[in-house]
């Protein structure tokens, strides 16, 4: 539903107004039209990557960067013009699937969504007030705060790979723009997006040293073992998340407005996230000490 409202007001404002730009916003919807296919056809996570990684490198090429320094906070990375278009497309696939990875309960994805796009908005704003980006964004915001009226719990509407990996793209879209065009440090979009970052991440380690294939169904992220193991319900969940993006969100306009040190922030950023799992490690082995622990159903979760 937010990607046609997208679309609509992308055609309406008349932002395919050139052929970069146009291909640029092609790009995304191609990725909702392929998570539309999947969610009727359930498509392998072969043919899905395949395409993802193909639309993904037709957009950078399409962007055209060159000459590109990528801030990581303590560092940054000068990368090499041949680097350039493979890394941003690598950023773009991973983004895609980490939504797909999360989307579970009700309402979670579009408030990491919503979060990420509204500060992302703010730090254009403030980068550069005639920003030729903001409106995109800023329209899919209030498309998706819209949608989150219908998917928060108990959800009336639900997102599927059609939202999920769309948001995903958008969301690297952002970060990429951000820091190509405006400078904007891609640190301060990892710091916002972090919860979901060190969810997949943490999950997909420990599953890859257990030996099992991590790409395959399972329920063993943080968000989906405080609904299984702990019996949180999904407002329960979204709380916590939001607790924890409230703190990844001062600590990235303290970064963005140079309020604190590189390394300072790295460190806040590293505490918050350990908060995060370290609060579910907490909460769920106290539940399974408890005899609470439920049965984990299988969960959709392909890349």
């Amino acid at each position: 539903m937010f990607v046609a409202i997208w679309a609509l007001a992308c055609l309406g404002m008349g932002w395919w107004r050139d052929t970069q730009t146009s291909i640029m916003l092609v790009c995304p919807l191609m990725i909702a039209l392929l998570g539309l296919w999947d969610d009727r056809y359930q498509l392998s996570a072969r043919v899905k990557f395949l395409f993802q990684t193909a639309v993904a490198l037709v957009f950078c090429l399409a962007l055209a960067p060159s000459n590109i320094v990528i801030d990581l906070g303590l560092y940054s990375v000068i990368l090499p013009d041949y680097l350039v278009v493979p890394l941003f497309s690598v950023l773009i696939v991973w983004s895609i699937n980490i939504f797909n990875f999360m989307d579970g309960v009700d309402g979670l994805a579009a408030i990491e969504g919503l979060t990420v796009l509204l500060s992302g908005c703010f730090f254009f704003w403030m980068r550069d007030q005639e920003n030729g980006h903001i409106g995109m964004f800023l329209h899919l915001s209030f498309a998706l705060a819209g949608f989150l009226i219908w998917n928060f719990p108990k959800a009336s509407v639900f997102m599927g790979d059609v939202g999920s990996g769309f948001l995903g793209f958008m969301l690297a879209f952002m970060a990429i723009v951000g820091q190509v065009f405006y400078h904007i440090p891609i640190f301060v979009f990892m710091i916002v997006y972090g919860v979901f970052i060190v969810d997949t991440f943490v999950t997909i380690v420990r599953r890859m040293s257990r030996g099992e294939k991590w790409y395959l169904a399972h329920s063993t992220h943080a968000y989906q073992r405080l609904q299984h193991i702990a019996g949180w319900s999904h407002s329960s969940i979204l709380l916590y998340v939001v607790i924890h993006n409230v703190m990844l969100l001062v600590i990235a306009c303290l970064v963005f407005f140079s309020r604190i040190s590189d390394g300072l922030a790295w460190c806040l950023y590293l505490l918050v996230l350990a908060s995060y799992m370290g609060g579910v490690e907490i909460l769920c082995s106290g539940s399974e000490k408890g005899g609470r622990r439920a049965p984990l159903p299988q969960v959709k979760d392909l890349p």
